[in-house]
């Protein structure tokens, strides 16, 4: 089944849809190219440098990355757009105080 992709500009309810329903959305134009390429140059050498999961909750193919904030500004910059900032708020709502 292929991930929903939207626009940021999507209607909220749209979005919320797809993340009822499948588990993940694709905002297509969250991120510039430029800015993909530059997230993928600064996480990279961290990457490269990680072991993959051993276990079955976190599978063997993946890698787990933390503080992304402290990595990469364009995790800074898309954690607060505030297309995704709407999304979160819709998810989180009352039941989260802050999110880091």
């Amino acid at each position: 089944m292929p991930i929903v992709t939207l626009s940021t500009a999507a209607q909220l309810p749209l979005i919320l849809e797809a993340l009822q329903n499948d588990g993940c959305v694709v905002l297509a134009d969250c991120l510039t190219h430029k800015e993909v390429d530059q997230y993928r140059t600064d996480l990279q050498p961290i990457l490269d440098k990680s072991l993959f999961g051993d276990g079955k909750f976190v599978g063997n193919r993946t890698k787990r990355l933390g503080g992304l904030f402290l990595k990469s500004k364009v995790a800074q910059r898309a954690a607060l757009d505030p297309s995704i900032l709407r999304v979160v708020e819709s998810v989180l709502g009352e039941n989260c105080e802050q999110y880091q």
